[in-house]
């Protein structure tokens, strides 16, 4: 059964951009290194999956920015109590943790040297 590559690349993003925003809300810092690792290997599993190559990630940013304008294309639920939204929004917009101090990308978060 053919499978909608827009839907493959969201599925991309689930194991890509909120695993890592997931281990960051956990308190999880990576290393630039480790998270652009992470990012690179997804790519070549959705490589390997089938996912058209424009659709696979070339960056933390290309996933995020790509999976964050999916949802608001693909996500209309009927009603959601709006405390649940806010809620939602809040967590979905939380920046991904780096160890670096100095970083200065301005998608991740830079955490106190203390």
């Amino acid at each position: 059964m053919p499978i909608n590559q827009h839907d493959l690349a969201i599925v991309l993003g689930l194991f890509g951009y909120v695993n890592l925003r997931s281990l960051c809300l956990m308190g999880v810092s990576l290393t630039r290194e480790e998270i652009d690792s992470y990012i690179h290997m997804w790519r070549y599993a959705g490589f390997v999956l089938g996912v058209a190559e424009e659709l696979l990630p070339e960056s933390l940013e290309d996933q995020e920015e790509f999976f964050l304008a999916s949802c608001v294309d693909e996500a209309h639920p009927d009603w959601v109590p709006p405390e649940v939204g806010i809620a939602m929004h809040q967590d979905i917009h939380e920046p991904i943790c780096v160890t670096h101090p100095d970083s200065t990308d301005k998608h991740l978060k830079k955490r106190d040297p203390a």
